[in-house]
């Protein structure tokens, strides 16, 4: 049998329980325990009977206290004690009007079974002393698992109001020649030359930048490009510098350079920048490697010639700035676009 002792968290209540014996004229205590063998008596609380009931009062501060405890009612008669009565008192909080509930269930009873529908429903009728068997998920109405695989996703969908596997676009593969596998380039490396790339006649002091947005995240150490067909002559500064990019104004900003390697060596030959820090990149930012050279006559660069027409437009792709001594920390203005983009390699 199952007796509710019903009550607002934090508010005194009481309850009555059948026993088996006739309580008239003896003396009645409830024992409280956390353990089913009573070894350690956490509160022990007089109770009045009346024949073969007896009331069980709780106080506001034994509500708060009372949870999930073992009960056992002490019954002393005619110099006689003994326990008429055991169980359990279970607290149970219920969504209605935020009300708790003290279970208080005899020991000696049976509990009703549980039920034997199928998952997600019962044959039993609402009570307290079962529960109902929980749905599994494949039983819910609203998940549209049909063709879905090991690991796929599951994804809301708004327009149906169900869960579903998370569709995955095709897969986009990107030409062997527009990328490398240890980092970024700045053009495909099958669209390079060294004849126009820096332009006929290179400037000294003119920094060239070429645009990239980046493919993957990953700190990278080094520029790698190599010159043309002409060297560079009479040389005293020598430096290559990794931008990022604000893509609502255009303003670039120095991540990281080179040390200044005084001359780039001869006609077409590898060039190796190691950067003094590494160039933090974040897959999807927009970034420019900037090559400056002060020189008689500045080396040229592999690279590419464009259609003039076309290289205003945004996102940028190559531009120029005239007139420096050393690489900007910033650069905010005197931009030119050019049709000349430099061939580079930013790697580990």
């Amino acid at each position: 049998m199952t007796y509710t002792f019903s009550t607002n968290e934090g508010t005194a209540g009481t309850v009555s329980i059948p026993v088996s014996v006739d309580t008239t004229g003896a003396t009645l205590s409830v024992e409280f325990a956390y353990n089913s063998d009573f070894r350690s008596i956490i509160n022990t609380k007089s109770i009045a009977g009346s024949g073969k009931n007896v009331t069980l009062s709780l106080t506001a501060t034994d509500v708060d206290s009372m949870k999930n405890v073992f009960y056992r009612i002490k019954f002393t008669k005619d110099n006689k004690t003994f326990y008429v009565q055991h169980g359990a008192i279970n607290y149970i909080q219920t969504i209605n009007n935020d009300v708790n509930s003290l279970n208080i269930i005899d020991a000696d009873s049976i509990p009703q079974r549980l039920g034997d529908a199928s998952p997600g429903a019962s044959n039993l009728a609402s009570a307290s002393d079962h529960v109902h068997p929980m749905p599994l998920l494949s039983d819910f109405n609203d998940f549209n698992l049909n063709g879905a695989t090991d690991g796929q996703v599951l994804t809301y969908d708004a327009a149906s109001g169900t869960i579903k596997p998370k569709a995955v676009p095709a897969a986009s593969i990107t030409p062997m020649w527009t990328t490398i596998l240890d980092g970024e380039i700045t053009l495909p490396r099958g669209h390079t030359d060294d004849s126009g790339s820096y332009g006929s006649t290179p400037v000294s002091g003119e920094i060239r930048l070429t645009y990239f947005r980046a493919q993957r995240t990953g700190s990278r150490n080094t520029v790698r490009f190599q010159t043309g067909g002409t060297g560079p002559t009479a040389s005293t500064l020598a430096r290559v510098g990794v931008y990022s990019v604000n893509e609502s104004n255009n303003n670039l900003t120095l991540l990281a350079s080179s040390a200044n390697k005084v001359s780039f060596a001869g006609a077409y030959a590898g060039q190796n920048c190691a950067l003094t820090t590494a160039a933090n990149i974040v897959s999807g930012n927009m970034y420019a490697i900037g090559i400056l050279q002060i020189a008689t006559t500045p080396a040229t660069v592999a690279g590419a010639w464009f259609n003039g027409t076309f290289m205003g437009a945004n996102p940028k792709m190559a531009r120029k700035v005239t007139g420096l001594t050393d690489l900007p920390a910033t650069i905010t203005t005197g931009f030119a676009d050019t049709q000349f983009p430099v061939y580079c390699e930013l790697v580990s």
